[in-house]
């Protein structure tokens, strides 16, 4: 089944929204794609929670996580913490960033 897609930025500019408080993304690991096609100069997006974990790989993980960690911090955002720390999942699933 085909559906259309828009990019994020394209369905809140239709919008006129340039604020958003929380956006929760879990895409089954397309997050950074998807991240990389927001306009942050011109979308102020306060609080994230952003999967990184499920990869199959703890190091995978790992890596994903020090990305999004770089991501978040050269746009000024500070990272809360890490959600849903587990035995099957040590690191967390989820991490979440805010710029309030």
């Amino acid at each position: 089944i085909n559906k259309p897609c828009f990019p994020f930025a394209t369905i809140l500019k239709a919008l006129e929204w340039t604020i958003v408080d929380y956006f929760s993304l879990d895409v089954e690991g397309a997050e950074e794609a998807i991240l990389n096609t927001i306009p942050f100069n011109d979308i102020h997006i306060r609080v994230f929670t952003v999967e990184f974990a499920g990869s199959g790989s703890h190091k995978e993980d790992a890596l994903k996580l020090q990305r999004l960690r770089r991501f978040f911090a050269q746009r000024n955002y500070t990272e809360w913490g890490i959600l849903g720390k587990t035995q099957s999942f040590p690191l967390g699933l989820d991490v979440v960033f805010y710029n309030l």
